[in-house]
């Protein structure tokens, strides 16, 4: 199994946190975004993980440029696309089966659990509880 990794976005929403670093690499208690999905996935036993990136890629490239897990593709319209087309970017690396995630986005750990379990050509996770 393989994971795609959408993160080139800038983040404009969150200026003053991504000035100077990709959104995927805010901190909320005291680990990246990113990490805390790349942490998950390497839980789970999915070691083939294709990160798009765009805005500030460079930063990625210095983190993960070096390891075996991760392949980084740039996507040089993620200023003018949306995921679509980081996808896009990125599709021709995929092989497998795969699992398609925000770099931004956290994921409850049973969650994924189940998401990997469920059968399906493809399955999305769907909250149907109350939003506040």
């Amino acid at each position: 199994m393989q994971a795609i990794i959408m993160a080139a976005g800038k983040g404009s929403r969150l200026r003053q946190m991504t000035v100077d670093k990709p959104k995927s690499f805010v901190e909320v208690k005291g680990k990246r975004l990113i990490d805390y999905n790349l942490d998950m996935l390497k839980q789970f036993g999915i070691g083939d993980i294709i990160i798009v990136v765009g805005y500030m890629s460079e930063q990625f490239e210095q983190e993960y440029g070096e390891r075996d897990d991760i392949r980084l593709v740039y996507n040089p319209y993620y200023e003018m696309s949306n995921v679509l087309g980081s996808f896009w970017c990125g599709q021709e690396l995929l092989e497998d089966d795969f699992v398609y995630l925000h770099a931004d986005t956290l994921c409850d750990t049973e969650i994924f659990s189940e998401l990997l379990e469920a059968k399906g050509d493809i399955v999305l996770p769907v909250d149907f509880g109350p939003c506040d």
